[in-house]
Protein backbone atom coordinates (compact mmCIF):
# COMPACT_ATOMS: atom_id res chain seq x y z
CA UNK A 1 0.00 0.00 0.00
CA UNK A 2 1.32 4.10 -0.51
CA UNK A 3 0.94 6.06 1.78
CA UNK A 4 0.69 9.69 1.21
CA UNK A 5 3.86 11.38 3.54
CA UNK A 6 2.50 14.46 5.22
CA UNK A 7 3.23 17.85 3.97
CA UNK A 8 6.41 19.30 5.43
CA UNK A 9 5.72 22.31 7.95
CA UNK A 10 8.42 24.84 6.24
CA UNK A 11 9.72 24.41 2.61
CA UNK A 12 13.26 25.92 4.30
CA UNK A 13 16.39 24.01 4.65
CA UNK A 14 17.28 21.50 6.11
CA UNK A 15 15.67 19.10 3.66
CA UNK A 16 15.08 15.47 5.38
CA UNK A 17 17.73 13.89 2.67
CA UNK A 18 15.68 11.37 2.14
CA UNK A 19 13.55 13.14 -0.21
CA UNK A 20 16.22 14.44 -2.03
CA UNK A 21 17.87 13.61 -5.52
CA UNK A 22 21.73 15.24 -4.91
CA UNK A 23 21.27 18.39 -3.46
CA UNK A 24 17.60 19.85 -3.83
CA UNK A 25 14.02 18.01 -3.28
CA UNK A 26 12.96 15.64 -5.34
CA UNK A 27 9.85 17.54 -6.68
CA UNK A 28 12.04 20.03 -7.69
CA UNK A 29 13.37 17.91 -10.38
CA UNK A 30 10.79 18.26 -12.58
CA UNK A 31 11.37 20.71 -15.28
CA UNK A 32 9.04 22.41 -17.89
CA UNK A 33 10.63 21.99 -21.15
CA UNK A 34 10.31 23.54 -24.82
CA UNK A 35 6.92 21.58 -25.82
CA UNK A 36 7.67 22.12 -29.10
CA UNK A 37 11.04 20.46 -28.83
CA UNK A 38 9.78 18.25 -26.81
CA UNK A 39 7.03 16.96 -29.33
CA UNK A 40 9.47 17.21 -32.20
CA UNK A 41 11.68 14.95 -30.25
CA UNK A 42 9.21 12.73 -29.56
CA UNK A 43 7.22 12.56 -32.97
CA UNK A 44 3.67 11.34 -30.91
CA UNK A 45 0.95 12.60 -31.16
CA UNK A 46 -1.10 11.09 -27.76
CA UNK A 47 0.65 10.82 -24.43
CA UNK A 48 0.53 7.09 -23.68
CA UNK A 49 3.22 5.71 -21.26
CA UNK A 50 4.66 2.75 -23.13
CA UNK A 51 4.72 4.76 -26.35
CA UNK A 52 7.02 6.62 -24.35
CA UNK A 53 8.97 4.95 -21.91
CA UNK A 54 9.93 2.91 -25.35
CA UNK A 55 10.67 5.76 -27.23
CA UNK A 56 13.00 7.15 -25.22
CA UNK A 57 14.98 3.93 -24.56
CA UNK A 58 14.93 3.50 -28.85
CA UNK A 59 16.58 7.73 -28.41
CA UNK A 60 18.84 7.55 -25.32
CA UNK A 61 21.50 5.15 -23.41
CA UNK A 62 22.87 4.48 -20.11
CA UNK A 63 26.25 6.74 -19.89
CA UNK A 64 28.01 7.00 -16.50
CA UNK A 65 29.01 10.57 -15.18
CA UNK A 66 32.22 9.36 -14.88
CA UNK A 67 32.33 8.70 -18.86
CA UNK A 68 30.25 11.33 -19.89
CA UNK A 69 31.17 14.60 -17.61
CA UNK A 70 34.74 13.18 -16.37
CA UNK A 71 33.09 13.28 -12.39
CA UNK A 72 31.75 10.60 -10.29
CA UNK A 73 27.83 12.49 -10.11
CA UNK A 74 26.46 15.10 -12.07
CA UNK A 75 22.74 15.26 -11.53
CA UNK A 76 20.68 17.89 -13.61
CA UNK A 77 20.10 20.67 -12.23
CA UNK A 78 18.04 22.98 -14.88
CA UNK A 79 16.10 22.87 -18.08
CA UNK A 80 19.52 23.67 -20.17
CA UNK A 81 20.79 20.57 -18.47
CA UNK A 82 18.11 17.99 -19.08
CA UNK A 83 17.77 19.33 -23.13
CA UNK A 84 21.38 18.44 -23.19
CA UNK A 85 21.15 15.34 -22.19
CA UNK A 86 17.94 14.69 -24.44
CA UNK A 87 20.58 16.44 -27.60
CA UNK A 88 23.62 14.05 -26.50
CA UNK A 89 21.06 11.05 -26.41
CA UNK A 90 22.43 9.41 -22.31
CA UNK A 91 23.25 9.75 -19.14
CA UNK A 92 22.96 7.87 -16.41
CA UNK A 93 19.56 6.51 -14.12
CA UNK A 94 19.06 9.85 -12.50
CA UNK A 95 19.28 11.96 -15.84
CA UNK A 96 17.18 9.74 -17.60
CA UNK A 97 15.11 9.42 -14.66
CA UNK A 98 14.76 13.32 -14.71
CA UNK A 99 14.29 13.54 -18.52
CA UNK A 100 11.67 10.81 -18.60
CA UNK A 101 9.82 12.65 -16.14
CA UNK A 102 10.51 15.92 -17.42
CA UNK A 103 9.09 14.84 -20.50
CA UNK A 104 5.70 13.63 -19.46
CA UNK A 105 5.12 16.34 -17.21
CA UNK A 106 5.70 18.90 -20.44
CA UNK A 107 3.05 17.19 -21.58
CA UNK A 108 0.52 17.62 -19.12
CA UNK A 109 0.67 13.93 -17.56
CA UNK A 110 0.49 14.28 -13.89
CA UNK A 111 0.80 10.86 -13.44
CA UNK A 112 4.09 10.16 -13.66
CA UNK A 113 6.41 10.12 -10.31
CA UNK A 114 10.20 10.14 -9.78
CA UNK A 115 11.16 7.59 -7.55
CA UNK A 116 14.19 6.78 -5.57
CA UNK A 117 15.33 3.74 -3.83
CA UNK A 118 17.95 0.89 -4.12
CA UNK A 119 18.14 -1.46 -6.83
CA UNK A 120 19.57 -5.28 -6.42
CA UNK A 121 19.66 -7.73 -3.84
CA UNK A 122 19.53 -6.58 0.27
CA UNK A 123 18.43 -3.16 2.01
CA UNK A 124 20.65 -0.05 1.36
CA UNK A 125 21.08 3.23 0.39
CA UNK A 126 19.48 4.89 -2.32
CA UNK A 127 21.62 3.92 -5.61
CA UNK A 128 19.19 3.98 -8.16
CA UNK A 129 16.54 6.65 -9.61
CA UNK A 130 13.82 5.46 -12.22
CA UNK A 131 10.04 6.56 -12.50
CA UNK A 132 6.45 5.43 -12.20
CA UNK A 133 3.28 5.79 -13.52
CA UNK A 134 0.28 5.99 -11.16
CA UNK A 135 -3.26 4.85 -12.07
CA UNK A 136 -6.24 4.49 -10.51
CA UNK A 137 -7.11 0.86 -11.65
CA UNK A 138 -4.32 -0.21 -9.24
CA UNK A 139 -3.62 2.72 -6.95
CA UNK A 140 -1.04 1.01 -4.76
CA UNK A 141 1.02 -0.81 -7.50
CA UNK A 142 2.40 1.62 -10.45
CA UNK A 143 3.92 0.75 -13.46
CA UNK A 144 7.50 0.60 -13.53
CA UNK A 145 9.13 3.41 -16.13
CA UNK A 146 12.68 2.21 -16.74
CA UNK A 147 14.57 3.55 -19.23
CA UNK A 148 18.22 2.88 -18.85
CA UNK A 149 18.52 -0.54 -20.46
CA UNK A 150 18.30 -0.91 -24.42
CA UNK A 151 15.33 -3.32 -24.38
CA UNK A 152 11.53 -2.35 -25.47
CA UNK A 153 8.56 -3.62 -23.28
CA UNK A 154 5.88 -4.89 -25.34
CA UNK A 155 3.88 -3.94 -22.13
CA UNK A 156 4.90 -1.95 -18.61
CA UNK A 157 5.58 -4.28 -15.66
CA UNK A 158 3.95 -3.55 -12.11
CA UNK A 159 6.77 -2.41 -9.50
CA UNK A 160 5.20 -4.63 -6.95
CA UNK A 161 6.39 -7.41 -10.15
CA UNK A 162 9.99 -6.56 -9.75
CA UNK A 163 11.20 -7.66 -6.62
CA UNK A 164 14.58 -6.03 -7.64
CA UNK A 165 13.54 -2.36 -7.21
CA UNK A 166 13.21 -1.32 -3.31
CA UNK A 167 11.78 2.47 -3.71
CA UNK A 168 12.48 4.45 -0.79
CA UNK A 169 9.64 6.78 -2.24
CA UNK A 170 7.55 8.56 -4.62
CA UNK A 171 7.44 12.00 -5.79
CA UNK A 172 5.16 13.91 -8.14
CA UNK A 173 5.75 17.61 -9.26
CA UNK A 174 3.05 19.15 -6.97
CA UNK A 175 5.56 18.38 -3.84
CA UNK A 176 3.28 15.01 -2.86
CA UNK A 177 5.20 12.23 -1.41
CA UNK A 178 4.24 8.72 -0.92
CA UNK A 179 6.67 5.54 0.63
CA UNK A 180 5.29 1.77 0.41
CA UNK A 181 4.07 0.76 4.00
Amino acid sequence: MLQLVPKWKTKTWPWNFRYQIGNKPAHEHFYKLDIVRVSEWLGLTEIKPLQITNFIIKKTKYISDEEKYGVDEKIPKDVQDVHFIMNTGGDDCDGLAILTASVFHTMGDPNIRLCSGSYGFGEGLPNHVWCAYHDEEQPGNPYLIEVTGNTEFASLPRLRMKPLYKTHFFCDANDNYWEFV
